[in-house]
């Protein structure tokens, strides 16, 4: 099941003004991912090079409450499924 369809790719494309073949592609990169039932998180680092911006872009997002984050052992990480919702509210 898909969590987005090629209008919520589009829009999300329009407000991040990231490319819609990057926000396409990033779309289907998280949903290959193996499902093991075990959460996938990414890095600050992992998330801006997926969407083509600063990991200071990213920063202020989860700092501003944009995406949700969990700190694990010191370090940011941010939930593959919660990181789609947020792109997908982003939309709105």
């Amino acid at each position: 099941m898909e969590i987005m369809d090629e209008t919520d790719l589009e829009e999300i494309a329009r407000i991040t003004g990231v490319e819609y073949v990057k926000v396409k592609r990033i779309s289907k990169l998280l949903q290959r991912q193996p499902g093991t039932g075990k959460l996938i998180y990414y890095t600050p680092k992992e998330v801006a090079g997926m969407m083509n911006v600063s990991e200071k872009t990213v920063r202020r997002w989860y700092g501003d409450g944009v995406i949700p984050y969990v700190n694990i052992g010191g370090s940011i990480r941010i939930p593959r499924h919660d990181l789609m919702l947020a792109l997908k509210k982003m939309k709105r």
